[in-house]
């Protein structure tokens, strides 16, 4: 039995992980050997950046329109509306039906 330790590694085929901080979620990881250890090597990939931006603005769009609509639920269940709400009430559906159809 041998203790392994950085000085012996290698002559039992292990290498070191060199572990590197992830820059952004617009990076993809690869693990390369650069003779003494392994080294994760993060690279920019321009679809996953796309892609990033895309799921951001459709979550930004889909919590807009979940708070309309939680405001819409709260007009309707109200006893009265002001002609002022009603036409709140109105806009509001409106922007809803239009984020709606952009996301179709």
């Amino acid at each position: 039995y041998h203790d392994l330790d950085p000085t012996n590694a290698a002559t039992f085929g292990w290498s070191e992980l060199v572990e590197v901080p992830r820059p952004d979620a617009d990076h993809v990881k690869t693990v390369l050997h650069d003779g003494t250890a392994w080294v994760e090597t993060w690279t920019y990939d321009s679809a996953l950046a796309e892609a990033n931006v895309m799921h951001t603005a459709a979550t930004t769009e889909r919590e807009a329109i979940q708070s309309m609509v939680s405001a819409l639920t709260d007009i309707v269940e109200a006893d009265t509306l002001t002609e002022a709400e009603q036409t709140e009430a109105l806009k509001k559906l409106a922007r809803i039906c239009r984020l709606a159809i952009d996301m179709v």
